[in-house]
């Protein structure tokens, strides 16, 4: 609560700048929910959040350890029991730890948060954040502005891979070099390939040995 009052403190020292202030309770999915409400709840009374202040409450899955619907049912469970739940913008912070970051971040903005902090193609620690670039090419597909313009997707996809020197990958949703292609006739090919491996096994036996009726040549 100290770091809350000074950093109000010199909010008010500075009323001509647009202040934002963000409190993110670390380890959020693995805390207690009452405990979790508790603790953003003493944060607000000490900023002083209102419907005209509002402050950004960011609830993490700092390490991604359960089911995308669990952290959705965390989320609407926080967003039913908060006070003064219109004093907040509810952000969520997920991470990639087991590959649904996506699924996700899409569940608890449909439990009820506002806002979703990702990084653009998954980039960050360990297997990365929530990919904010698949997360909005979906929410466009569903008719949703997620407030991002990709128009020009190609050119940052660039971008991020000479900043990042690690190359997105040829299959990546939406993006990668090989979204629009398709190799026509793999699946025939896979089956030529095992009818042939069958018959060199059965060559030998001069027919099928379970029919007995087709001569393998």
């Amino acid at each position: 609560m100290e770091a809350t009052q000074q950093i109000s403190t010199h909010m008010d020292a500075a009323p001509e700048t647009n202040w934002t202030f963000q409190y993110s309770p670390e380890l959020f999915t693995t805390t207690e929910m009452d405990f979790a409400v508790e603790i953003v709840e003493a944060v607000m009374d000490t900023y002083g959040a209102s419907a005209d202040k509002r402050m950004i409450v960011n609830l993490p899955a700092t390490v991604e350890v359960a089911t995308p619907n669990n952290y959705a049912d965390q989320i609407e469970w926080f967003c039913r029991h908060i006070k003064n739940r219109n004093h907040l913008i509810v952000s969520v912070h997920p991470h990639n730890d087991r590959g649904t970051g996506v699924a996700a971040a899409e569940l608890t903005l449909m439990a009820g948060a506002d806002r979703v902090e990702g990084t653009l193609f998954g980039n960050g620690e360990r297997t990365g954040n929530v990919d904010i670039v698949t997360l909005a090419m979906n929410m466009y597909t569903q008719g949703v502005y997620p407030q991002l313009d990709f128009s020009n997707i190609t050119p940052i996809m660039r971008e991020v891979e000479y900043c990042n020197q690690l190359p997105v990958h040829p299959r990546h949703p939406y993006v990668g070099d090989l979204v629009f292609t398709a190799f026509s006739g793999s699946h025939q090919d896979a089956i030529k390939k095992a009818s042939q491996i069958v018959a060199l096994i059965l060559m030998p036996f001069g027919m099928c040995p379970i029919c007995q009726s087709i001569r393998w040549m």
